[in-house]
């Protein structure tokens, strides 16, 4: 079998398991049809991330469905809010991606990644920010995932330093 009979195959492959998976989410977003539809018991039952569900639940039922969730984290903040976080956390992590590409300054590390030279000046800029970086939730989450870091980690670490983040929405305090 040629190389491209393969590659044809593994790819026709890849696409029946998707809409397979895409298919059993919409039953099961089907038989759950009550007025209020609550993320995080959809994405436990089908171990898939939020934001995809989010995007399956406009599909099915219209992008004004009422969509409920217990957390509220940074990332749900509007792209132009500015988030306070600890420098030295992003140094490492950036410094720790320059490690694995295998470059010395985020110049290069942009470059090898194939980054606008606008988020270049917005990193080079962030590793000369000492103690705390003031960074835009938009240009914050695109930079860590490109980075490939997950955007939980910073609340893990409490790296964001602005806010407590998650906030939970069901708590006595915000309910009132």
């Amino acid at each position: 079998m040629g190389q491209y009979r393969q590659a044809q195959l593994q790819h026709y492959a890849w696409l029946r398991e998707k809409t397979h998976r895409q298919r059993q989410q919409q039953e099961t977003i089907q038989n759950t049809k009550p007025t209020q539809i609550n993320i995080e018991t959809l994405a436990q039952k089908l171990a898939r991330p939020e934001q995809e569900i989010h995007k399956t639940i406009e599909k099915l039922y219209g992008p004004k469905t009422r969509k409920t969730q217990r957390l509220y984290h940074w990332w749900q903040e509007p792209y132009g809010a500015i988030r306070k976080v600890w420098a030295e956390y992003l140094h490492t992590r950036i410094r720790e991606a320059m490690k694995k590409i295998g470059v010395e300054n985020p110049s290069q590390l942009a470059r090898k990644m194939n980054v606008p030279d606008g988020k270049t000046t917005i990193m080079r800029d962030w590793m000369r920010q000492k103690p705390v970086v003031s960074a835009k939730t938009g240009v914050l989450k695109r930079i860590l995932t490109m980075l490939k870091i997950p955007l939980e980690e910073l609340e893990e670490k409490r790296a964001i330093l602005d806010r407590k983040f998650p906030i939970n929405l069901n708590s006595p305090k915000i309910v009132k």
